[in-house]
C-alpha cells in the first residue's frame, strides 16, 4: 500500500482480514489467545474441592502463579494457604499480580470487631451474602481477605455463592424476574468515617448488569448498602422488583449453590467480586478474636 506521504507499507493478508469491516469478528481476547480457559459456573460441589495454592509458591514460582490465575479465570475463587499470620502480607501478594485498588476504607483494611463500627463487617454479626462496594462506579474486581487470626470457637465461617450461577438459573426458570433485575436501577450508598476522613459514596446500577451483547457482566448485590430511596415508577414496579429479588436471593442460598468453609489462620481466600457473593456466619467476639485483613486488586 502506498500512503499519501510516499511511504509504502506491506501487510500480511491474515492481519488485514482480521481488521476488515465486513463479517463477524472474534472477540479481542479470542484473537490474542485461543487457549484462555472458559469461566465455569459452580455450586455446592466446590465446597470440598476449593482450588488451593501455596503463598510461598505463588510468590516465587511462575507455574504456581499461572495455576492460581487459571483458577481465578475459570472458577472465580481460590484459597491461598501458608500465608504468614502477620499484617500486610497482602502487599507482596498483590505486587505479584497487579495493583491494589484504594477505596474509602484505604488500600487495605482490617476486619475486626469495633466498638463503633461504620460497616457490618466490623462486627461479629451475621453478614448476609453480598458483593463489595456496588456503590462505586467501578467496584473492586478481586478481593483477598487474609485470615491473620481465626475465631477459635463455633461461628465465623465464610459463605460463598456464584452469582452468575444464580442469575443463569433465574433466567432459565423465571426469565421475567431476570429481566426485572437487569433493567431496574438500584441506588447503592455507603456513608461513614474511616481514619478521620468522611465519605459519602453512591452509585445506581441494576442487580444483574449486562454487557452490550446481553451477557452477564457483573452482579450487584448488597442489601446493607441498598438505599431506602427506590427510583421506580410505581408501587407495582416495586413489588415486581422485590419478587424478583427474593427469587434471586433464594437461589444464592439454595443448598445446591451455597458453599461454606471455616478458613484457618494463615489462609487467604481470593475471589472475583464481580460475580462471587460472600458472607459470614455470626460469632461471639467476647469468646475470642477474629482478625482478617482485606484488600482489592484491579
Amino acid at each position: 500500500m502506498l500512503w499519501a506521504d510516499g511511504h509504502q507499507g506491506t501487510y500480511d493478508a491474515h492481519w488485514l482480514q482480521e481488521r476488515a469491516f465486513r463479517g463477524p469478528k472474534p472477540e479481542p481476547r479470542d484473537r490474542e489467545c485461543s487457549e484462555i480457559p472458559l469461566t465455569n459456573l459452580w455450586g455446592r460441589e466446590l465446597q470440598d474441592k476449593f482450588p488451593r495454592v501455596s503463598f510461598p509458591e505463588v510468590l516465587h514460582d511462575d507455574h504456581a502463579l499461572l495455576t492460581f490465575l487459571e483458577s481465578m479465570e475459570v472458577m472465580g475463587v481460590a484459597v491461598v494457604s501458608d500465608v504468614p499470620c502477620e499484617k500486610d502480607q497482602i502487599y507482596s501478594f498483590a505486587k505479584r499480580i497487579g495493583r491494589l485498588k484504594s477505596t474509602p476504607y484505604g488500600e487495605t483494611f482490617n476486619m475486626q470487631t469495633r466498638m463503633d463500627p461504620n460497616n457490618l463487617a466490623f462486627t461479629d454479626d451475621y453478614l448476609d451474602m453480598h458483593t463489595d462496594l456496588p456503590c462505586l462506579a467501578a467496584k473492586p474486581e478481586i478481593q483477598m481477605p487474609h485470615v491473620i487470626k481465626q475465631f477459635p470457637g463455633e461461628g465465623g465461617e465464610t459463605m460463598i455463592s456464584d452469582g452468575f450461577t444464580a442469575a443463569s438459573k433465574l433466567k432459565k426458570n423465571h426469565p421475567e424476574y431476570f429481566d426485572t433485575l437487569a433493567k431496574t436501577l438500584v441506588d447503592f450508598v455507603d456513608v461513614g468515617i474511616e481514619d478521620g476522613v468522611k465519605f459519602h459514596i453512591c452509585w445506581r446500577a441494576p442487580v444483574i448488569d449486562l454487557d452490550v451483547g446481553g451477557s452477564i457482566r457483573t452482579v450487584n448485590w448488597h442489601q446493607m448498602s441498598r438505599d431506602s430511596r427506590f427510583q421506580v415508577s410505581s408501587s407495582e414496579a416495586a413489588v415486581k422488583w422485590y419478587s424478583a429479588a427474593f427469587a434471586f436471593r433464594d437461589l444464592l442460598y439454595d443448598a445446591d449453590n451455597l458453599a461454606e468453609l471455616k478458613l484457618q489462620s494463615g489462609d487467604m481466600i481470593v475471589f472475583d467480586n464481580l460475580c462471587v457473593m460472600h458472607g459470614r456466619q455470626e460469632f461471639c467476639a467476647d469468646q475470642g478474636e477474629r482478625w482478617l485483613q482485606g484488600g482489592y486488586l484491579e
